[in-house]
């Protein structure tokens, strides 16, 4: 029987947290891990990022590294929103591209790829981002992991419609 976000700890619902965020998702976490669930997951499965993705129409993946974010490499699109999954992991960090060195970013189904694939033992952290009306980012992380985002040495995979 798959773990129930019921039973998941405060800090393992951050990608509850994060989906909840969007604005056009108007399910609780309870339902959105009952979905996980009804796909044989459990609640704190990386995996459950890409079954939520997928329900909520977030069609569009990328994959890149904390360094190219916070040197304006890789940019985020005005007007949208933003499920980010981060990990610090540098077994991951190794499959991403960096988008500074000319490189390009990891999209589509080899982004998804990166976080589906992923080995056990990774520890991945989701948060909620968009653009505010200047273009800047706003970032939420309700237990403060990550407060400014993908920033650093991270692996960052991008949801968004």
């Amino acid at each position: 029987m798959p773990k129930k976000y019921s039973e998941l700890k405060a800090d393992q619902r951050c990608i509850y947290q994060a989906f909840t965020k969007l604005t056009y998702v108007h399910d609780d976490a309870t339902n959105m891990g009952n979905h996980v669930n009804g796909h044989g997951l459990d609640a704190d499965d990386s995996n459950a990022v890409l079954k939520l993705a997928d329900r909520y129409g977030m069609t569009e993946c990328e994959v890149m590294h904390g360094t190219d974010v916070a040197s304006g490499a890789a940019g985020f699109d005005k007007s949208k929103e933003f499920v980010v999954v981060i990990t610090p992991h540098l077994n991951t960090q190794g499959a991403v591209q960096k988008v500074a060195d000319g490189e390009g970013l990891t999209k589509g189904s080899s982004a998804r790829k990166v976080l589906g694939d992923s080995p056990d033992g990774v520890a991945w952290h989701a948060i909620y981002g968009r653009t505010n009306d200047q273009g800047a980012m706003v970032w939420r992380d309700d237990q403060r992991i990550n407060p400014n985002g993908p920033t650093g040495n991270t692996c960052a995979v991008v949801f968004y419609k």
